[in-house]
């Protein structure tokens, strides 16, 4: 890999990537704008995180 291509870690696992998927959904405001992309009518303002 060049030095000039920075790996985008995103591209790679993809978002159905198990270590992916728990790496958004704990954070709450990266969870936060992702269900409002994928759930528009629900516009959600704050929600609460918490893990197993």
């Amino acid at each position: 890999m060049s030095k000039d291509k920075k790996l985008n870690v995103a591209e790679v696992l993809g978002f159905t990537d198990d270590l992916m998927f728990q790496n958004v959904m704990k954070d709450p405001e990266i969870c936060r704008m992702f269900l409002n992309e994928v759930l528009p009518h629900l516009d959600i303002k704050d929600l609460t995180v918490r893990t197993q």
